[in-house]
């Protein structure tokens, strides 16, 4: 295959020890080699660093190798990854993962057959810290349901807005695109803002490739991670504040008029919206009775901007 692009690949790290060459392995044995790996480790203390060092020495493609002098955090460690990069096409890559090894070689196809593409994302399979099947995959853990895949493809924002389907580590991003939504926040994930930023603006098509093409670690250090929940969990969790509640949706919006994006002008209600409905959550007074009838007098946005009845049934008795 004539390759089209020219492929990078950010990786962050911190501690990652125990994994980290496993991944790196991975990276290795891919059928299309990357044209480039950055690293930026956020001031590892264990032998990270050395892994890293020894692969670099082997690796038959550039590796670059940026130590921060003082902690970023995942977000701005991952911002300063994909401004050091200098491919075409950027992969996200976390530490602790492997890939299957026709990643990229599948990824970029799909770029190359879909020219207005702007990301591509896939599936994962659920593994233990063994790598061993946990028997579902990361879309269904979200879950991320093929009504909703449906939707997505249609329109991307519609289903963003009501919840981050986007990983990271599955996602690989055109550069131009990656340009477009830097500085990213504190406040935000580095995939989910990303994600936003892109759909916002409807900045080319995000594509789904329903294939698991990473092994996705579970284990005790994931920062983030899945998991698919029984319903007993799901109750304990719907009592908790989620994480997507607390978005910042003003820094999308002054983000997205302060570089004069040019932004459709359905797509900026939209996101005005989705604030107006996050802060309504956010301030719900603390009676069930209070908070009755202002979600009552709400049930579109629940419908819109958050995960419908279950969303209501959480604002008002939790």
């Amino acid at each position: 295959m004539n390759n089209k692009y020219s492929v990078s690949i950010a990786m962050c790290t911190y501690n990652g020890e125990k994994y980290i060459e496993e991944q790196l392995n991975s990276i290795l044995a891919q059928t299309r080699k990357p044209d480039e790996l950055v690293i930026c480790d956020d001031r590892s203390t264990d032998n990270t660093i050395t892994i890293i060092n020894h692969f670099k020495n082997e690796a038959p493609f550039e590796v670059r190798l940026f130590q921060n002098l003082t902690q970023l955090g995942s977000t701005k460690n991952f911002e300063k990854a994909v401004t050091e990069c200098t491919g075409d096409l950027i992969f996200f890559a976390d530490q602790d993962d492997v890939w299957e090894k026709e990643k990229i070689q599948v990824m970029e196809q799909k770029f190359l057959e879909s020219p207005n593409a702007s990301i591509v994302i896939t599936d994962a399979d659920m593994v233990n810290q063994d790598l061993i099947s946990l028997g579902y995959s990361l879309w269904e853990s979200i879950p991320f349901t093929k009504e909703e895949q449906n939707i997505f493809q249609k329109n991307s924002l519609d289903v963003l807005l009501k919840k981050n389907v986007i990983t990271g580590a599955t996602m690989a991003v055109k550069s131009e695109s990656i340009n477009k939504t830097t500085p990213f926040p504190n406040k935000w994930i580095h995939d989910a803002w990303v994600a936003m930023i892109v759909a916002s603006m409807n900045d080319g098509e995000i594509i789904l490739i329903d294939d698991n093409m990473i092994k996705y670690r579970q284990h005790s250090n994931n920062q983030l991670g899945a998991k698919k929940r029984n319903l007993a969990e799901q109750v304990n969790e719907a009592k908790k504040k989620q994480t997507s509640v607390n978005l910042d949706f003003d820094v999308v919006e002054a983000f997205l008029n302060e570089n004069d994006y040019k932004v459709p002008t359905n797509n900026l209600m939209k996101i005005k919206g989705k604030n107006s409905h996050v802060k309504l959550r956010n301030n719900l007074p603390s009676s069930k009775i209070g908070r009755l009838g202002i979600v009552l007098t709400n049930l579109s946005g629940y419908h819109k901007y958050s995960n419908g009845l279950k969303s209501v049934l959480k604002d008002i008795f939790y």
